[in-house]
């Protein structure tokens, strides 16, 4: 098992037992159990501020109005936006970096009519 829970990226050696009230166990794995206490503790203080910062956040937002079902469509449709130039650029750079020969007017014309020969076959 991993300690991943605690953001802790290490195996975790140490399977606690308890008789009554005392621990039971190998003292090496006892050790592990005290040296990720702390650890525990840290990242759950962090969780915490965490989600306070996350809360004032939502807050923020619900008070200046960016939570009505018309401010997050709004907000969406500009971040689609925003994803889709980004990605056409992205292609454009792909498609530069491609070492191909420069078409004639001819073909490219061609490409286009075949194109929209293939469009008006497959209309309903």
């Amino acid at each position: 098992m991993y300690g991943v829970h605690l953001g802790l990226n290490f195996p975790l050696r140490h399977r606690r037992q308890v008789h009554g009230s005392e621990p039971v166990g190998h003292p090496e794995q006892l050790a592990d159990v005290a040296l990720l206490q702390p650890l525990a503790e840290h990242r759950l203080d962090f969780l915490r501020r965490e989600q306070t910062c996350v809360a004032r956040l939502v807050d923020e937002a619900r008070d200046a109005g960016l939570l009505s079902p018309e401010e997050i469509e709004a907000m969406l449709r500009e971040r689609l936006k925003k994803r889709n130039v980004s990605e056409l650029f992205r292609m454009a750079d792909r498609l530069a970096a491609v070492d191909l020969p420069p078409m004639t007017e001819g073909e490219v014309q061609a490409e286009v009519d075949a194109v929209h020969a293939e469009r008006r076959a497959h209309r309903p």
